[in-house]
């Protein structure tokens, strides 16, 4: 009987499938009308869902962080294709978007930020295992 996946692999399942064609459409939208910012945030957004698979701290936390970016993208997404002059958005708009694209690194950060903690705790204790092999063959 297969192993059936557990609720947080779904999730995740769930929110990278909802997040991949964002990235291309931020390509599209950068291509067809120069948008800024969109470049920044396919690639940010790309690479935390790379990330995300990876990670064994805060995993609920991280998977929430990307639900919330999946609602943010999609409501920015609308907000460039219903501007009046489609592709086009108001100073201030585009003042909010840096402003979001600078907490997308933010919390880009803070997922690496798990992922790094458990590769330095891993290094330790590998690091730990081959100290106490040395001790133990040096005893005998």
């Amino acid at each position: 009987m297969p192993r059936r996946p557990p609720a947080l692999e779904i999730r995740i399942e769930n929110v990278v499938s909802g997040l991949t064609p964002v990235i291309s459409l931020l390509k599209e939208l950068t291509s067809a009308f120069g948008t800024p910012f969109a470049p920044m945030i396919s690639v940010t957004t790309a690479s935390l869902i790379s990330g995300v698979r990876t990670i064994k701290k805060n995993k609920e936390d991280c998977i929430r962080l990307l639900e919330d970016l999946h609602v943010a993208l999609y409501a920015i997404l609308d907000l460039f294709i219903q501007s009046e002059t489609p592709g086009s958005l108001p100073p201030i708009m585009l003042d909010h978007i840096g402003k979001f694209t600078e907490t997308i690194h933010k919390i880009h950060t803070f997922v690496e930020g798990q992922q790094e903690g458990s590769k330095m705790k891993s290094f330790f204790r590998h690091s730990e295992m081959n100290t106490f092999t040395a001790f133990k063959g040096h005893l005998r």
